[in-house]
C-alpha cells in the first residue's frame, strides 16, 4: 500500500524544537509522505490552517481555541511550541509610576494585538496573580487582529499610526508600558518585574503553569479517516524534538522571541531541578494545567463562549503514550 500523502505548515524556528528536522524530512512520519512548507509567520500558517489549506500545521493556541468554540474543523495535537512566561516581557516606563503590576490599572499598555496569544496569557497571568481585571488597562494594538470573528473590547483600540509594533508606540508617547515577547523593551524602558527569572520560577512553582503559544493542529476528518496518523504523527514530533536537544547539548537558548528553553537565566542543573529531564514535554498529562488555565481565561476573556474541554480539544485517537 503506498504511503498517505498530506500537506504540513511548520515555522521551523528556535522555539519549535525539531521543526527544521520535519520540515527537512531527516525525521520521517511512519506511513506517510508530508508536503511540508515553511511559513514565513505566525500569522501566516494560523491563517492558512483557519482556512483549512493545510492537513497538519502550527497555528497560535490563541486562534486554535477560538476556532474550536467557532466549531471550525480542526483537533489538536498534544505537541506545544513557542513556550515562554509573560514576565520577562512586560517593560514600562520609568516615569509613568508602575512600580508594581497593580499600579498599570488605568495606563495605556501596547499590544502587537489584542488576540495574539502572547497577549492573552499576559492577561490571564496578571488577573491570575494580581487580580488585574484586562478592563482595567486601556490596550493599544499595531497590528491587524488574525481573527475577523472577535471585535476590540470598549477599552482597547488600534493605533491610526500605522507603527507595527509595540517599540514604536511608546517611542511615539502613546503608552507607558509593552509587552513584547520574549524580547527586549524600547529604549527608555524598565522590566516590570526587576528579578524576572525569579519571578518566572515562583509562579511555575506555585501552579504548575507553563504558557504554550502554539500547537499542532490536524484537520478533524483527516484525524478521524486515518487514526493511525494521529500516533505516528505524535511520534515523529517526539522523536524530532529530542533529536533537536540532543543536537543544541543542555546549553540554554539565547535571548529570542520564543527561547528554546523554559527560562533563559537559569543553568541547565536548575532547568532540570525545576522542570525535569524534558522540560519541553508534550503530552496532555504533563501539560493539564497549563490548558486548564488556558481554557479559564480564554471564556474569561471572551475568546471562547464557552469553557472547552480537554476531549474536545485533542484529536481522537491520541496514543496512551501522550495522554
Amino acid at each position: 500500500m503506498a504511503d498517505l500523502e498530506f500537506t504540513m505548515s511548520l515555522l521551523g524556528r528556535q522555539g519549535s524544537p525539531g521543526t527544521p528536522e520535519l520540515l527537512s524530512g531527516e525525521v520521517p512520519i511512519a506511513g506517510a509522505v508530508a508536503h511540508a512548507k515553511r511559513e514565513k509567520d505566525t500569522d501566516a500558517t494560523t491563517a492558512a490552517m483557519l482556512a483549512l489549506k493545510y492537513d497538519v500545521g502550527e497555528m497560535s493556541i490563541g486562534s486554535f481555541t477560538h476556532a474550536r468554540d467557532q466549531g471550525i474543523p480542526l483537533k489538536a495535537l498534544p505537541v506545544f511550541f513557542a513556550r515562554m512566561f509573560p514576565h520577562r516581557g512586560v517593560f514600562v516606563s520609568p516615569t509613568a509610576g508602575i512600580k508594581q503590576p497593580s499600579d498599570l490599572r488605568g495606563k495605556r499598555v501596547g499590544v502587537r494585538q489584542f488576540w495574539m496569544s502572547a497577549s492573552i496569557w499576559n492577561r490571564l497571568v496578571m488577573h491570575q496573580e494580581y487580580g488585574i481585571d484586562m478592563r482595567d488597562i486601556h490596550w493599544v494594538t499595531c497590528q491587524a487582529e488574525r481573527l475577523d470573528t472577535l471585535e476590540l473590547p470598549p477599552n482597547a483600540k488600534r493605533s491610526p499610526r500605522g507603527v507595527n509594533n509595540p517599540r514604536e508606540l511608546f517611542l511615539a508617547g502613546d503608552v507607558d508600558a509593552v509587552t513584547v515577547p520574549g524580547g527586549s523593551g524600547p529604549e527608555g524602558t524598565v522590566g516590570l518585574f526587576p528579578n524576572a527569572v525569579a519571578a518566572q520560577v515562583d509562579y511555575y512553582k506555585r501552579t504548575g503553569v507553563y504558557p504554550t503559544h502554539h500547537i499542532v493542529a490536524i484537520k478533524e476528518d483527516l484525524a478521524r479517516r486515518e487514526p493511525w496518523l494521529v500516533e505516528n504523527l505524535c511520534n515523529a514530533f517526539q522523536t524530532a524534538k529530542e533529536l533537536s536537544r540532543k543536537r543544541a547539548g543542555k546549553e540554554l537558548a539565547e535571548p529570542s522571541e520564543f527561547p528554546g528553553e523554559p527560562i533563559v537565566g537559569l543553568s541547565p542543573e536548575e532547568t532540570e531541578k525545576l522542570f525535569g529531564p524534558d522540560p519541553l514535554p508534550y503530552g496532555i498529562t504533563p501539560n493539564r494545567k497549563t490548558l486548564e488555565a488556558f481554557f479559564d481565561g480564554a471564556v474569561a476573556q471572551g475568546l471562547t463562549k464557552r469553557r472547552l474541554t480537554i476531549d474536545e480539544f485533542f484529536a481522537p485517537h491520541v496514543p496512551a503514550r501522550f495522554r
